[in-house]
């Protein structure tokens, strides 16, 4: 029984480092997932893509009781119709799947739940960014001020904490970045994640729960649900990996 089934009350996270990236992943893709890796120019951008697709394709397989390259997911656009969008199960009449997907840095984070919407967000913490333009571009002037009065050694990281708020926030709601980020007020870098308020979606306040997701020192993250659940379960990726990697080489078929 697969982790999800067994424990529905939380949402299941697996993080995988792109240096786990294989090349026994391609054979499973779609063709336009394939297509999608190829169009990378850099090596680490192709990794994150493969991981992204490929370990996707594994979880939902065990989930399924069905080979990976015959799982039905999408990430089509609904604007352009490219494979850049939010992934996507396609199965009628069955258990609805729940899927967020984040990737930055040094990691590759997949979601799955099976009862409530989520969304996942994981930032690398860039030390060369332009942080006062990020802060007024995303933060609200309540907000300014409360990450100015942060020690000057934290403003960094604390930006990072209100950006994945946000972003896990508005994914969880499909609202994506559609919505001006400065619209949507959280809790200061320095307590517990939490949406205060929403200029355009004020019924959200209250229904999402938000959780800290730390991955390493290098990278900051949040996980927003749409109701009620008990946490979050974080697993190792490359389990998954090193389930898959003989069979799908060995076996064929798959």
């Amino acid at each position: 029984m697969s982790h999800i089934a067994r424990q529905p009350q939380f949402i299941h996270l697996w993080k995988v480092p792109i240096a786990e990236a294989s090349l026994f992943l391609e054979t499973i893709l779609s063709e336009r997932e394939a297509k999608r890796v190829r169009s990378f120019r850099k090596q680490a951008d192709q990794a994150r893509a493969l991981l992204s697709c490929g370990l996707l394709r594994l979880l939902l397989a065990e989930e399924l009781s069905i080979a990976p390259h015959e799982v039905p997911v999408t990430r089509a656009c609904p604007t352009c119709g490219e494979e850049h969008g939010k992934p996507l199960l396609l199965r009628r009449n069955e258990t609805k799947m729940e899927i967020s997907v984040s990737h930055s840095g040094e990691w590759v984070v997949i979601g799955l739940s099976q009862q409530h919407p989520f969304g996942v967000d994981i930032e690398w913490i860039k030390r060369e960014a332009d942080l006062d333009g990020l802060v007024r571009m995303s933060l609200s002037e309540a907000e300014q001020q409360s990450w100015r009065s942060l020690p000057p050694e934290q403003q960094m990281r604390g930006f990072y904490r209100y950006w994945t708020r946000k972003e896990a926030i508005v994914k969880a709601t499909g609202d994506g970045l559609t919505v001006p980020l400065q619209h949507v007020q959280v809790s200061p870098a320095d307590q517990a994640p939490k949406l205060l308020s929403w200029q355009e979606r004020p019924e959200m306040v209250g229904r999402i729960t938000c959780f800290p997701l730390e991955l390493d020192e290098q990278t900051e993250g949040c996980v927003a649900v749409i109701g009620a659940v008990d946490g979050v379960q974080l697993h190792d990726g490359r389990e998954v990996l090193a389930r898959w990697r003989h069979r799908i080489v060995t076996e064929s078929g798959f």
